[in-house]
C-alpha cells in the first residue's frame, strides 16, 4: 500500500484487449474508484478552463470526484462547458493530468486506466501496473462486434489506437509503450480470455 494505505492499480493496454473492461470489474470488486483516460483529459480541461491562471489547482482537484460524477448525471463533462486547446494548453493540460492522477494516490484507492498512469506512479508503494495486450486480428474482431463496425473500420480504429498510444507514451516516457519489463503484469487477454485475465488482476489487488 502507499503511505496512505491507497492502492493503485494502472492499466495499460491495446484497444479492443479489455483494458476498460477489465479496469471496471477490477474497481468495483475490490471497492475502488475508477478512472480512464477519457475521463483524466475531461478533468484536466476541466481545470483549465475553470481556472486559467492555475492558481488554485490543488483545491480544485480535491473536489473533483464530486464534480465529475455530477457532470456524468448529466450526460458528460462536455456539458461543463470546456473550449477548444490550443498545443500550449495541450501541454499543460498533459502535466495536469499526472498532477490529477498523483493527487488521486494520495488520497484515493483507484483503478486508472490509460494516460500513461503506471510510468507517473513509478516508484510508489501500493501500485500494481498492468499491461493487457493480444494480436491484432483477435482485437480488430472485439473492436468491430462491440462497436456494431465493419472489419475495415475496426482495423483502421485498432491501428490509429496503437499508434497514438505509442507515440504518447515515447513522448512521456521515452520508451517502448510494449515493453513488458515495464509493468508487474502482462497478459495476453486473447489467450486468457477477458473473465481470466481479470481474475489474474485481482490476485495482485487487495481489498482496499
Amino acid at each position: 500500500m502507499t503511505d496512505n494505505g491507497a492502492i493503485m492499480v494502472a492499466i495499460s493496454r491495446q484497444k479492443g484487449s479489455g483494458g476498460a473492461h477489465i479496469g471496471q470489474i477490477v474497481a468495483e470488486r475490490r471497492g475502488m474508484r475508477f478512472v480512464d483516460g477519457g475521463l483524466l483529459r475531461d478533468a484536466s480541461e476541466y481545470l483549465l478552463v475553470h481556472d486559467p491562471n492555475l492558481e488554485k489547482v490543488k483545491e480544485r482537484i480535491g473536489t473533483w470526484w464530486d464534480t465529475m460524477a455530477g457532470a456524468l448525471a448529466m450526460g458528460g463533462m462536455s456539458g461543463l462547458g470546456m473550449l477548444p486547446m490550443d498545443t500550449m494548453q495541450e501541454a499543460e493540460s498533459a502535466r495536469l493530468e499526472r498532477r490529477i492522477i498523483e493527487e488521486m494516490a494520495e488520497h484515493h484507492s483507484a483503478v486508472i486506466v490509460g494516460r500513461g498512469a503506471g510510468h507517473v506512479l513509478k516508484g510508489r508503494p501500493g501500485v500494481v501496473r498492468i499491461f493487457l495486450h493480444a494480436p491484432e486480428a483477435w482485437r480488430i474482431a472485439r473492436v468491430g462486434e462491440r462497436a456494431g463496425i465493419t472489419e475495415a473500420q475496426a482495423r483502421d480504429d485498432v491501428r490509429q489506437s496503437d499508434r497514438d498510444r505509442a507515440g504518447f507514451m515515447r513522448a512521456l516516457t521515452g520508451t517502448d509503450w510494449t515493453d513488458a519489463r515495464q509493468y508487474d503484469l502482462a497478459i495476453d487477454t486473447a489467450t486468457t480470455g477477458i473473465d481470466r485475465a481479470t481474475e489474474l488482476v485481482l490476485q495482485l489487488v487487495p481489498a482496499s
